[in-house]
Order: C-alpha cells, then structure tokens, then sequence
C-alpha cells in the first residue's frame, strides 16, 4: 500500500470505511462520518436500484432538482385528491368514514364499478341517537345518560373488536356537538 493516501472502502454491510496511513504509524480503519449515500431507481428499470454519489456541485444540484420535483408531485397529488373530495362532498356523497346512526352504501355506476358512497338511516343506531338528544332535552346529564344506554344494552359508536364497548360521557358529548345529526354536512373543516 501507498503510504500517505486514504482509500475508501466498503465492507460486507456496506458502511463506508477510509483506511488511513500516515507516514511513521500503523494504518487504520475508522469510519468515514461525512459520506452520503443515497439509492434510488434506475431510469430505464425502476425495479434496479444505484447508488447515487455527490461527488461533485453538478451531482448535488441534480439530487436538489430530482427532490424539488418530487416534491412538486406530492403537492400536485394532494391538491387532485383534495378537490376530487370537495366535489363528492359538494354533491352530498360520503367523503369521510362510518357515522353512528347511518351505514355507508356504495353506489354503482357504468361497468358495475362504486360510483360514490351514500349515508343511508340505520334505524337502531337512530332511535339511539334520537332517545340521547330527548334525555338531554329532559335535563338528564351526560353521565346519567351513559350510564341508563348501558344498564339497557344499547350498542356504542365504537363498539368494534378492540375497542370499548360502552357509552361514556364524552360519546354522549360527541353525538349531541356532531352537526351531522343537526342535518349539516360539513367537509374540509379544521379544529384551530
């Protein structure tokens, strides 16, 4: 070996290692700390990957370049899904999950694909939801009317494997401020 030189060497789990030698010492392997490795798809087979070195200004530009332009993408993406859901919403279709009190019901267009998604009344879950906003009109309290919907039985918004099972203030406070039972379909609203 060369004395004076420093070689850059992988090992078998591909860290960077710089084999160092200086003049009157033993020579020795420490890591190399500032070595930037990145891998991505090849152009003409996307399943290969490379390696992608920045050796130079021109390669750290084009790295720069290749990330502002995927970035560009994933706002690109964001904004189409975005507006595809404001549409659906607009039109008075389904664009969030399952509401306590209603079953969502895929519709089918052209070529029997799903079209949208429709609420459609579940009346067991409703008579819940209507018996809730009667107590609260009576003065029953929030507790007092977890505790009468689980002493009768009556199936929880979350009553799903691995969830709990029962009503609780805080259900009972979430059904009476959701503006859906009010008959308001709200979409793309923030908490602040």
């Amino acid at each position: 070996m060369t004395k004076g030189k420093t070689i850059t060497l992988l090992d078998s789990t591909s860290e960077p290692w710089e084999l160092l030698e200086e003049p009157g010492r033993c020579p020795m392997r420490v890591r190399a700390v500032n070595y930037p490795r990145f891998i991505e798809p090849t152009a003409n087979h996307p399943s290969t990957q490379q390696e992608v070195r920045l050796d130079s200004p021109i390669d750290k530009l084009l790295m720069s370049v290749s990330n502002f332009a995927a970035e560009l993408e994933r706002a690109k993406a964001s904004q189409r899904t975005r507006d595809a859901l404001q549409v659906k919403a607009q039109r008075g279709y389904v664009v969030g999950g399952v509401m306590f009190g209603y079953r969502n019901v895929p519709v089918l267009g052209d070529g029997g694909q799903r079209s949208h998604v429709v609420r459609e009344i579940r009346e067991d879950e409703a008579a819940t939801v209507r018996r809730i906003f009667t107590m609260v009109g009576a003065g029953t309290g929030l507790r007092k009317i977890a505790q009468t919907l689980n002493v009768e039985g009556l199936r929880s918004p979350r009553a799903r494997a691995g969830r709990h099972h029962s009503w609780a203030a805080s259900s009972i406070r979430a059904v009476l401020f959701n503006r859906l039972y009010k008959g308001e379909v709200v979409w793309g609203h923030q908490e602040a």
